[in-house]
């Protein structure tokens, strides 16, 4: 499962106490399965700045793990997601446009059903972390597939939850994306619009007594974990919501 920013921040732990035995190998384990080593902090420029001054590894490493886990995903995959997300948003938000929306819907479902008929889920490990940027193309944002699939009718959703909980077993789909794709299931075809994740800020949760251990039990951290990880992290943009 994708935790990069988990292991980023082991990392940056490690730097910032003093615990730097075998840090070059743990740098190079980050690269190698995440293409990445970022974390969560408010001033990550400066605690990587750190972690360069205690480590032997050299600019030229860094670049050269980048372009070996660059060759384990697939690339042209990823780029083609990167694709169909920048046509998802540009009917939403300030371009907000139901039929530009309705014709990307239907142009993402026959996409969606190609891949996954092909590739499986597209995880991490088959085209990268999301926090991954190629190095042929620096300016490629983060990309998350299950936010374009999320935007999808019911019908498909439902016809790959089943797929979907088999690979979180595998340990191929990560806790947030079946949480959030079983969520938007459930409180779309409820009356009173409850979820049982709690992954939708906005909705109610179905059994609130016992949500931690419901999310425990696929993987997911305590309730409201995320949102107090993210004003920890980011004090001043917390601040301005």
């Amino acid at each position: 499962m994708e935790n990069y920013k988990e292991y980023g921040n082991y990392i940056a732990s490690s730097v910032m106490t003093g615990h730097i035995k075998d840090i070059d190998e743990k740098i190079k384990k980050g690269f190698s399965n995440f293409g990445t080593i970022g974390f969560n902090h408010p001033e990550s420029s400066k605690l990587f700045d750190t972690i360069r001054k205690v480590t032997k590894l050299s600019k030229e490493d860094f670049t050269l793990f980048l372009k070996d886990y660059s060759k384990k995903i697939n690339l042209d995959l990823r780029k083609r997601i990167v694709q169909m997300d920048i046509e998802d948003q540009s009917s939403r938000g300030d371009n907000y446009s139901v039929e530009k929306m309705k014709f990307y819907q239907k142009k993402h479902k026959k996409e969606i059903e190609d891949i996954i008929s092909n590739y499986g889920y597209p995880n991490y490990q088959i085209i990268g972390s999301s926090g991954y940027s190629d190095p042929s193309n620096p300016t490629q944002m983060p990309i998350i597939f299950t936010t374009i699939f999320l935007h999808q009718d019911n019908k498909i959703l439902k016809k790959h939850l089943p797929m979907l909980l088999e690979n979180l077993k595998k340990g191929k789909c990560s806790p947030d994306d079946y949480a959030s794709i079983f969520d938007r299931l459930m409180w779309e075809t409820r009356k009173d619009s409850k979820q049982l994740y709690g992954t939708f800020p906005d909705h109610g949760n179905l059994h609130p007594e016992k949500i931690d251990s419901i999310r425990k039990s696929i993987g997911l951290p305590r309730f409201g974990y995320e949102t107090w990880a993210f004003n920890t992290a980011f004090p001043n943009i917390s601040d301005k919501n």
